[in-house]
């Protein structure tokens, strides 16, 4: 089970041998930019299903506890759920299951492309 895992880690380009099997695996770059949504669903465990029993595992960053955070890079605040809007982007297309951003995109002058 773990060598499947293992392999479709690695075809989705978050992980990468080492070399020889037996090197083990290092992470990707698109792998190390998984770190901080990890570490956000970490946080999340330990504040909702940690039952009273605190963390299971602490995590330390230069010396002291890690407390992980959301932050908007422009400003530095953080970022809650009703401080956030979702606009039409470049990428955004008519598919299925895209009705929304498809209406989004009509009410914001884009040009939704069929996908």
């Amino acid at each position: 089970m773990l060598t499947a895992r293992l392999h479709t880690l690695a075809r989705a380009g978050v992980i990468a041998p080492k070399g020889s099997a037996r090197a083990g695996y290092r992470l990707t770059r698109a792998g190390l930019e998984l770190v901080p949504p990890l570490l956000a669903l970490l946080a999340w465990g330990d504040a909702w299903k940690a039952r009273g029993e605190g963390p299971p595992a602490l995590l330390r960053h230069r010396g002291h506890r890690v407390q992980p955070r959301v932050v908007c890079a422009h400003c530095s605040r953080p970022v809650t759920a009703g401080a956030l809007t979702a606009h039409a982007g470049p990428g955004g297309r008519r598919a299925r299951g895209t009705r929304l951003m498809a209406a989004r995109l009509r009410a914001e002058g884009g040009a939704p492309r069929a996908g």
